[in-house]
């Protein structure tokens, strides 16, 4: 069993969100249920779209974005989806799931590191800044998201660095 310090210990140290409405995205990609607290399925996932990426038309600009939406799949997992923005839903092919996420209120977290690490900004935002905040996350539907991941115009794939933000829907 851990201890309280060890816990803390793997928060990261988180810097004060700003507050932004985000104009609404329409986002095409990859989605799965993700059942355990490992990277690796979805690093697998992100790995499968930039593979497949081209197929996708009218993807705007080089931003990518992670998906988590708590899954009705009962206890256990999320859904992930690892997509892009498009301008239209039209041409994009059957085999890429498609989300249209409404413009919202968002606190917005960057995330200091490299992706590997990604998972303790994560942890700090979810329970060291939301249950002090006096914010109460915003779930219009059960397919709205629980949290998203921007990956920057700088964000290098390869090298797992670069511009990450977290969004937070939140009501203020």
């Amino acid at each position: 069993m851990r201890t309280a310090a060890e816990m803390e210990a793997r928060f990261s140290v988180l810097s004060e969100p700003r507050f932004e409405h985000r104009k609404p995205l329409v986002l095409a990609g990859l989605r799965r249920h993700i059942v355990s607290d490992s990277s690796d399925d979805i690093a697998l996932l992100w790995g499968e779209l930039e593979r497949r990426r081209a197929a996708i038309a009218g993807i705007v600009g080089r931003t990518a974005y992670g998906v988590v939406i708590h899954s009705a799949h009962g206890a256990g997992g999320v859904d992930y989806l690892a997509a892009v923005e498009v301008a239209s839903l039209a041409r994009v092919p059957a085999e890429f799931q498609c989300m249209s996420v409404p413009a919202h209120q968002y606190a917005i977290f960057p995330h200091r590191g490299p992706v590997s690490t990604l998972k303790h900004t994560m942890m700090a935002i979810w329970n060291q800044w939301l249950p002090t905040s006096g914010r109460v996350l915003a779930h219009p539907d059960s397919n709205s998201p629980d949290m998203i991941e921007h990956y920057g115009e700088d964000f290098d794939p390869q090298t797992g660095s670069g511009g990450i933000e977290v969004w937070l829907p939140v009501r203020l």
